[in-house]
């Protein structure tokens, strides 16, 4: 479902009235996901969990009237990364789920059971708004001790720059490190390929100094004539001999 916004709504109320309006493929499984999202089973919360839906309550609730309405909703899903054409379709259909009262408002318990749903089909957006949440928190964090700091120390800021080059220099020369190692492994790589062919070499040098060495047959047959013929000549000497 294409740019991610697979699980948002689509502005008609039916698969058919899809079918009749002439919609994609792709936008009636993205109602199919929504709808599904919507009628999720909610999983059960941890209490950890539950401070952390207290704490987004309180973000959405942008008038702190304690009570999330169908703007502010819309505003949430919003956030969650859904697309503009969605979030407000989908906004209305999970505030009809969850609004039991009908004064389209949502409570912090029936937020609790919204988010329990969400968090059922739609996990990894969740995460990632707390992921968010909790980056930004530590970036506010960060500018606020830097400010105290620089009211203290006058050379704050010339201390925090030679902090900053010489994490980059501990960068620079990690990188430099394993490029050399990755360049020795490939270099060890290279060298052991023609050791192996050399020693095949040595091999087949060695066997054809054999070959060459070995008396051929030829060579091996006169040389047998060649003897038997010295084996001959003093038998005939000692025969002559014997006659005289």
């Amino acid at each position: 479902m294409g740019n991610g916004a697979s699980a948002g709504a689509v502005p008609y109320d039916s698969v058919e009235a899809a079918i009749a309006d002439g919609k994609t493929q792709e936008e009636i499984d993205a109602y199919i996901a929504a709808k599904n999202a919507v009628e999720a089973k909610p999983v059960e919360l941890t209490e950890s969990e539950i401070l952390q839906v207290k704490l987004m309550f309180q973000q959405v609730d942008a008038d702190s009237n304690k009570m999330i309405d169908i703007a502010e909703l819309t505003e949430l899903f919003s956030t969650l990364g859904y697309l503009e054409d969605e979030v407000g379709p989908l906004a209305q259909q999970y505030m009809e789920k969850f609004d039991l009262v009908g004064n389209k408002e949502l409570d912090l318990e029936s937020f609790i059971k919204l988010y329990g749903s969400l968090k059922a089909s739609e996990g990894h957006r969740i995460e990632k708004y707390h992921a968010d949440i909790e980056a930004g928190e530590k970036e506010a964090a960060r500018r606020l001790n830097n400010r105290v700091a620089r009211a203290k120390d006058p050379h704050f800021d010339e201390k925090l720059e030679a902090q900053e080059k010489e994490k980059a220099h501990e960068k620079t020369l990690k990188r430099a490190a394993t490029k050399k190692a990755q360049k020795n492994a490939q270099a060890d790589a290279s060298a052991s390929e023609p050791k192996q062919s050399a020693g095949n070499n040595t091999e087949g040098t060695e066997a054809q100094k054999t070959e060459t060495e070995a008396p051929k047959p030829a060579e091996t047959a006169e040389a047998a004539s060649a003897n038997e013929s010295a084996e001959q000549k003093p038998a005939t000497a000692e025969e002559g001999s014997d006659a005289a």
